[in-house]
């Protein structure tokens, strides 16, 4: 069996949607096939942009050569990687021996340099074609791919829902539709400015959704994390609970809640320092534990990159790496780290807080998917308060802030308002049918 029919045929045999973009976002067109082969994969392609779905094998029947379609079996002897990498390497293979022929006739007609600049082309389009580099996208081909995606975001806004692990603030799940696979989203703030007790809200929302968090903190102990956890999940003062000095009520009621309630939801995993250093550390824990809930990673900085001597390079190294780490994974991570000494004082000094004041590497703002910034001005912080500056959010419009009060000792973690030009707005929820149309 050629190596194209088998590819085409795990596409014929699962009609999976997925499995169609995972060979489109791998490369692989007709023009990489060979001539039978691409006759079949342009028929399987005009079925699924004329009517959205992959067809079924004898529908093609007449439309192709009837010996393709009679040479699949009923099941494929290896999985899709094996053909998707089978046909990148042939054409690979093909792309070799007609540079090396084009090389050697310009050798023979004492031209060198020529032949030289077409051996460097090879190796430059060899390498990326081997690396899963370069492959080029025709954008016909994926036009279909993201008119669904935007009935979907269509659909998921309509009503009223994300397609994302939660934020525990409605507000902002309405312009991230929540944490998505591959996503690198950072909280910054000062020392002592209450980072991991929202990152920890965070996470404990995705974990009282259903979905099974991955928790890892590069500077506390995993039983010091679980003590905090106890006390969100039960709600009580964190003072009283690391002191001994809860009532009888509330000491029933914790008891409830960690011997019987954690029984009933899916799995929390802890990790706490050191066990994880480096962003290989932390891609062998996603491995072996498979969270569906996404990563939180409380102190990003302490992640070691790259064999630098310089803290800022090392730093930079470990920002890209954990970006591929979610990527390579499909999950997705919340981060922490904090601001320079001078970033992140107050959020009226128009310099303060910024991208570039993060501390030890420019690299993590550039890297993140989303950044927000923590902040805590003096009127603030007396209500135990904090400013989440949206310092960047994907791709789409995003307001300036939000204000969250951050009080272990209520508890209260809620969000008091929208934080605009400087002053606390209450947030006003978005009405759809009251918009207005716009005219086109």
């Amino acid at each position: 069996m050629k190596i194209g029919v088998g590819l085409c045929g795990h596409l014929l045999q699962s009609r999976d949607r997925k499995m169609l973009m995972k060979v489109l976002d791998s490369g692989i067109r007709a023009e990489v096939l060979q001539e039978d082969e691409a006759v079949l994969f342009n028929a399987m392609m005009h079925h699924f942009n004329e009517y959205g779905t992959v067809p079924e094998k004898e529908s093609l029947r007449g439309k192709v050569a009837g010996v393709l379609l009679d040479q699949m079996p009923s099941v494929m002897p290896e999985p899709l990687d094996f053909y998707i990498h089978e046909v990148k390497q042939r054409k690979l293979a093909v792309d070799v021996q007609e540079a090396l022929t084009l090389a050697i006739k310009e050798i023979e007609q004492s031209k060198p340099a020529d032949a030289i600049r077409i051996m460097q082309s090879l190796v430059h389009g060899s390498t990326a074609a081997a690396d899963g580099l370069g492959a080029g996208m025709d954008l016909r081909d994926t036009a279909r791919q993201r008119w669904e995606q935007y009935e979907h975001l269509r659909d998921l806004r309509l009503a009223n829902k994300i397609d994302g692990i939660p934020f525990p603030w409605g507000f902002v799940n309405d312009f991230t539709f929540g944490l998505h696979a591959g996503d690198f989203a950072v909280l910054v703030g000062r020392i002592g400015v209450g980072k991991t007790w929202l990152l920890l809200h965070c996470a404990l929302a995705s974990w009282r959704s259903g979905l099974s968090p991955l928790i890892v903190t590069t500077e506390m102990t995993a039983e010091g994390l679980g003590r905090r956890i106890d006390a969100m999940m039960a709600g009580i003062s964190y003072t009283d609970f690391t002191r001994g000095q809860l009532g009888s009520v509330a000491e029933e009621h914790v008891r409830l809640v960690t011997l019987k309630d954690y029984q009933e939801m899916p799995p929390l995993i802890v990790v706490g320092s050191p066990k994880i250093r480096s962003a290989e550390d932390l891609h062998s824990a996603i491995r072996t534990y498979q969270p569906t809930g996404g990563v939180f990673l409380d102190g990003v900085n302490r992640i070691r990159g790259g064999k630098s001597n310089d803290r800022y390079q090392r730093v930079a190294e470990a920002a890209d790496e954990l970006k591929a780490v979610a990527d390579s994974t499909s999950v997705s991570i919340l981060g922490s780290t904090h601001f320079n000494r001078q970033g992140g004082k107050t959020a009226k000094a128009g310099t303060k807080g910024d991208m570039e004041d993060i501390g030890y590497g420019y690299a993590i703002a550039e890297q993140a998917t989303m950044l927000f910034g923590l902040m805590q001005p003096d009127d603030l912080k007396i209500d135990n308060q904090i400013l989440v500056k949206v310092m960047k959010a994907r791709e789409a419009k995003h307001p300036e802030g939000f204000v969250v009060n951050c009080n272990p000792d209520t508890m209260n973690f809620g969000i008091v308002g929208q934080w605009n030009d400087g002053q606390v707005e209450p947030i006003i929820e978005d009405s759809v049918a009251d918009e207005e149309e716009v005219p086109f």
